[in-house]
């Protein structure tokens, strides 16, 4: 079932996660210009993280994040970082957390 059928707030989540994506996707690639590896990669893995929390594999994060860095290193090499962390965030999502919801069942009971 489609979001958007279920919750009427779903178009603005979407806006906001795709604007959310672009951002993080600009500031990596505008640090990484300007020389601030470092910087660089501690958005990079914050934003992994993040994946952990957030449903980062969904289209809109994707394709926000690809966008934002694809004028300043071109549409491959942010689509590849951009699915691993999509891959990382479903991991999470669909295989950690059900697991986990099951011990903290399990436990409980």
């Amino acid at each position: 079932m489609r979001r958007a059928a279920v919750d009427g707030r779903a178009a603005v989540r979407s806006v906001s996660a795709f604007l959310g994506a672009l951002l993080v996707g600009l500031a990596l690639s505008f640090s990484f210009a300007a020389g601030y590896g470092s910087l660089a990669s501690g958005i990079f893995f914050t934003a992994l993280a993040a994946g952990l929390f957030l449903p980062t594999y969904r289209a809109e994060y994707v394709f926000g994040f690809v966008l934002g860095m694809t004028f300043v290193l071109g549409s491959v090499l942010p689509a590849i970082a951009a699915s691993v962390g999509a891959a990382i965030s479903a991991a999470a999502h669909f295989l950690v957390r059900p697991v986990m919801a099951r011990i903290l069942r399990a436990v409980r009971a």
